[in-house]
């Protein structure tokens, strides 16, 4: 009997031991999108998701030889002399976007690379990896952001990958569009921790590019116009400011797999909490010097000029405009599907707001009464927006 028993009961364990694999699995499934997210849930997250390189023996020699000389070079130009032209007003006016179009800078043109699509057309945006969105609960700005991205890139589905799910009114009037993506925490790379929520948005940002491809927004991104004239590159990046020096992260359009994108993600090898922007906005710029194959840069004011950390874009965007300025804030854009699309400048896809750094000052108090009787450029440019969608009713429906 003793045997029989055994056998039994190895039976009994064995069943115990799939049925916990089988749960286990339906909970990752159900956690993956809510079910309200109307797009297709996303395949399992790669299991490799940080890039290595099959050319280095080890995590030392690749610092050593190929990123700390990248690294260092960059910490080398960013200098509180560079801070310091950077903000200079003067300098931030000499830029004139009307000079600039995306064929003058981008490496890749569109006889250069394979016909099609090679973007997926689905937008990814992070929101809520910290408890209490670190004081900044979605808002007025961000509903926005959604708003414009589902009507003016009209993507197959909208990602929101989130540690916390967000909430609030303006959550509840947008939520029916999106897909709630439960993201990993990103605490570790290559060694190193990430200590501030930013840097490890920064991280997990490139790892969903990588793996999935998309449209990658900061979720305070206005989209002017529709991107399909972008979709035939690998990777599509834009210049930060008006000055060409960093290349920014908050609007990245990427094929899976981008080789550059892998590049990148290695750098952090490299990585020190103590730089803020280092690996973010200067090494994306030195990559692609070294690699103009496989990204195709856009001009500043195609994702962020004239926003920026600094007080000359702010004030630019936030002045009270007499009645003859505000008529003559927008130009026009004619899209691949015939239809003008207004914007600052001519080739403006897309605007970050860089709601951090206004936040406190200017657009705590900004919704849609507001917006309607503020004459400043960010208010004509909402408006602008919502003029563009459904009537009023349908668009703030729950």
């Amino acid at each position: 009997m003793a045997p029989q028993l055994d056998k039994r009961a190895c039976v009994v364990q064995a069943v115990k031991l799939l049925l916990a694999a089988f749960i286990g699995a339906l909970i990752l499934w159900a956690t993956a999108a809510t079910p309200y997210g109307p797009g297709p849930r996303l395949p399992a997250f790669p299991s490799l998701r940080v890039p290595s390189s099959p050319r280095f023996r080890s995590s030392s020699e690749l610092n050593r030889t190929f990123l700390q000389p990248k690294v260092e070079d960059a910490e080398e130009r960013d200098t509180q002399e560079h801070w310091d032209s950077y903000i200079d007003e003067e300098r931030f006016k000499s830029y004139n976007p009307f000079e600039h179009t995306a064929d003058d800078h981008c490496s890749l043109k569109p006889g250069d690379s394979k016909p099609g699509q090679k973007i997926p057309k689905i937008i990814h945006f992070i929101f809520g990896l910290q408890e209490h969105f670190g004081g900044k609960p979605f808002n007025f700005v961000h509903y926005t952001s959604v708003m414009s991205a589902q009507f003016r890139v009209q993507p197959e589905a909208m990602y929101v990958h989130h540690i916390h799910e967000p909430e609030g009114d303006w959550w509840g009037k947008c939520k029916h569009l999106l897909t709630l993506v439960k993201a990993r925490k990103v605490e570790r790379l290559y060694g190193h921790e990430f200590q501030h929520a930013a840097h490890q948005a920064d991280i997990l940002r490139l790892e969903v590019l990588y793996a999935y491809g998309g449209i990658y927004m900061d979720i305070d991104t206005l989209v002017l116009q529709p991107v399909d004239a972008l979709l035939h590159h690998d990777l599509v990046l834009g210049y930060e400011g008006g000055e060409w020096y960093g290349i920014g992260n908050s609007v990245m359009l990427a094929a899976p797999g981008s080789k550059f994108i892998e590049r990148w993600l290695m750098t952090y090898a490299a990585f020190n909490n103590n730089e803020w922007s280092t690996h973010s906005v200067v090494i994306p710029r030195r990559l692609a010097i070294e690699h103009p194959t496989e990204v195709c840069i856009m001009p500043p004011h195609a994702f962020h000029y004239p926003l920026t950390w600094t007080n000359p874009g702010k004030d630019f965007m936030f002045t009270e405009l007499s009645e003859d300025e505000e008529k003559h804030v927008l130009v026009d854009n004619e899209a691949l599907n015939g239809k003008l699309y207004k914007s600052l400048y001519p080739g403006q896809y897309a605007l970050h707001t860089a709601e951090t750094g206004s936040w406190d000052s200017h657009l705590y108090q900004y919704n849609l009464e507001f917006i309607q009787d503020t004459h400043t450029r960010m208010a004509v440019l909402m408006r602008n927006i919502f003029a563009d969608l459904p009537s009023k009713g349908e668009i703030l429906a729950a």
